[in-house]
């Protein structure tokens, strides 16, 4: 049976330092604070953002959520991006996604200055993840990076399945993981044989959005799994694991929630004071 990660317990011990930092910005007038841009109404994003902003009041960090019309315009939303980056005084500013079809996601993240991109998602950023040299880490990259730490794992030499590879988190975890010098099999939709991947896996994280795809005859007996897939499902949030078949295979196992979700906030949150100390140094 496996042992279950929790990411709730890891948050809090990050705050514990957080806390600290806010304090330090505070004696010298400094507030961070984290601007959130939403537009419509999507359900998981709601749900998402009151996480954030719980945590956020929670540990004396400012947020603010600007809220637009999901028949806003692209032109309309890229100019209120630079009015409102222009006249706040925020030191991180997100784009909570997804976006409504008719807007580019691409566009809007690189209408962010790539100092207030706590989020990571800009090509900037993204570029100096490539390289190695990042601003912020994005924080769910951040967030898995820290549970393997916490066990303790050495990703030099170890075969990890990254299984779905969009922008938000795939992408860059593929990238971090192979400037850890781990072997890397990055798996999407069009990947044949996916269960052979996975079996081939040390470590498997899914962060595909598809409940169940992660099932127990694709778990190695002893593998790592990080679940940080989410999913809406009849107003719960669900992974991509199947948690009773995998648990019986797996040495370690993160819940969904409980699991990687606190800390991408915990990260987010701590990205948004390293941009407060690098903006008032």
């Amino acid at each position: 049976m496996a042992k279950l990660i929790d990411g709730r317990a890891l948050a809090e011990k990050m705050y514990q330092d957080l806390t600290q930092e806010v304090r330090l910005l505070g004696a010298r007038g400094v507030i961070a604070k984290l601007g959130i841009i939403l537009v419509g109404d999507h359900r998981a994003s709601l749900l998402y953002i009151k996480q954030k902003q719980e945590a956020a009041q929670k540990y004396g960090i400012g947020i603010t959520l600007n809220h637009f019309d999901e028949k806003i315009t692209e032109t309309e939303l890229i100019a209120n991006l630079e009015k409102i980056q222009t006249k706040s005084n925020y030191s991180g500013l997100i784009i909570q996604l997804p976006l409504p079809a008719h807007l580019s996601t691409d566009r809007a993240l690189d209408a962010l200055r790539p100092s207030l991109d706590v989020d990571c998602l800009t090509s900037a950023n993204l570029g100096k993840l490539l390289v190695n040299t990042p601003y912020f880490w994005p924080p769910t990259v951040a967030g898995i990076m820290t549970i393997l730490s916490s066990l303790k794992i050495k990703l030099k030499g170890a075969r990890v399945a990254v299984v779905g590879t969009g922008r938000l988190i795939g992408k860059p975890l593929v990238v971090a993981l192979m400037n850890a010098e781990a072997t890397v099999f990055a798996c999407n939709d069009q990947t044949s044989d996916l269960k052979a991947h996975c079996l081939a896996a040390d470590i498997i994280i899914s962060a595909a959005g598809v409940p169940n795809l992660i099932r127990g005859e694709m778990v190695k007996n002893g593998a790592i799994v990080i679940d940080a897939g989410t999913t809406i499902v009849h107003n719960k949030i669900q992974g991509d694991v199947d948690f009773d078949l995998v648990s019986a295979k797996a040495k370690f196992l993160t819940p969904t929630p409980g699991g990687v979700g606190p800390l991408t906030v915990a990260h987010l949150l701590r990205n948004t004071v390293l941009a407060a100390k690098i903006l008032y140094p």
